[in-house]
């Protein structure tokens, strides 16, 4: 995004599909400037909105100049992406070709591990590695069940090796 306009994608597993494109509507240098931009951020994050609210939302804004920036804090102080990973990479573009470059940097390997999806993916391993090691884990309701009555599940002292229970 930057002051002309915003460019909403969603990364999808093998491709970037363009969501949104909205104008900021701005009409020269005696355009009304914090009207203007309250408009258009109001019409950026509803836009956004939909997509904030699956599980493993992070939004990342990019572009040139200062809008990203003064975008990710008005997202920020919103209460309806509380909890939502907001994150702010400097480009030189402001459409889908911005998505890509990003893409191509250390930075969204490490927005991609915030994402929930990788969270559960780590889990998974993790589980995997234990199960196919005898290590501690218990998978089935009888087990859990009986793991947790031993006391082997959740104990928030870090005492001994936990059982992942799935």
């Amino acid at each position: 995004m930057d002051d002309e306009e915003a460019t909403i994608c969603r990364l999808r597993s093998y491709s970037v599909e363009e969501v949104a494109r909205i104008p900021s509507q701005r009409a020269g240098k005696d355009y009304e400037h914090q009207e203007r931009d309250g408009e258009f951020f109001s019409q950026v994050r509803n836009a956004l909105r939909p997509l904030a609210q699956q599980a493993t939302a992070v939004i990342v804004l990019g572009g040139p100049g200062f809008t990203p920036d003064a975008f990710g804090e008005y997202l920020r102080a919103d209460q309806g992406f509380r909890g939502i990973p907001v994150r702010v990479v400097h480009s030189d573009r402001r459409d889908a070709g911005a998505v890509y470059r990003f893409l191509e940097t250390p930075e969204s390997e490490a927005v991609m591990r915030e994402s929930r999806a990788a969270v559960e993916s780590r889990v998974m391993a993790e589980f995997m590695r234990r199960l196919s090691r005898n290590g501690a884990v218990a998978y089935g309701l009888e087990e859990v069940k009986r793991a947790i009555d031993m006391g082997g599940c959740g104990h928030p002292d870090g005492a001994g090796e936990q059982v992942q229970g799935i």
